[in-house]
């Protein structure tokens, strides 16, 4: 049975994860692109933007957004591991702690 407790939890979780990955993707893409878009002010947080100042580094720019978005899908399933392990370990002490 699904509780409204579960589902806000859901919400919250999707919600969080969501605005995580993204930072950590957006960080890192602004990290690693060319160093003439890197001193622009604003620097430019999407692709888009940064192909509308630089259209010649398209390579460049594209491979940034790779890497940003590499490093943000390690981070999310390294976040996905270490809840695992803590799952299981949790179920396995819970097993080991019940009476028989």
């Amino acid at each position: 049975m699904v509780t409204a407790n579960n589902i806000f939890l859901r919400s919250l979780g999707s919600a969080l994860g969501v605005a995580v990955v993204g930072t950590i993707l957006t960080a890192s893409f602004t990290q690693h692109l060319p160093a003439g878009l890197s001193e622009h002010s604003p620097v430019p947080r999407t692709v888009k933007e940064a192909l509308t100042l630089a259209p010649s580094d398209h390579t460049t720019i594209t491979e940034a957004f790779t890497h940003g978005a590499d490093t943000a899908l390690r981070a999310a399933a390294l976040a996905v591991f270490l809840a695992g392990a803590l799952i299981v370990a949790g179920a396995w002490h819970g097993q080991k702690a019940a009476p028989r």
